[in-house]
């Protein structure tokens, strides 16, 4: 996917509001593993455009940490069903 993004057949905004969250946590599980190939094949090339969008998905989360929910539209109401038959979580 990264690939269609830097070609530009996939739009970077419209991936990155839909799957920033997956990319990042997919990427940060996997770095140690890229590094290792990289090193290995001395190439930086691989999973490169992985990367991009790593990178791409990480500037999107940073620039908005609240999500990408437009200001000023209601909200669906909570759900707290589940909440309130699982023990109660500590708040750090």
């Amino acid at each position: 996917m990264g690939a269609f993004v830097y070609a530009g057949i996939l739009s970077k905004e419209m991936v990155c509001t839909l799957y920033s969250s997956n990319v990042l946590e997919t990427w940060e599980s996997l770095a140690p593993i890229v590094h290792y190939v990289r090193e290995g094949r001395q190439s930086q090339a691989i999973w490169e455009f992985f990367e991009y969008l790593a990178v791409a998905s990480e500037d999107h989360i940073a620039a908005s940490p609240e999500g990408s929910f437009p200001r000023g539209v209601r909200r669906m109401a909570a759900d707290q069903s589940l909440a309130n038959r699982l023990p109660k979580r500590n708040q750090a």
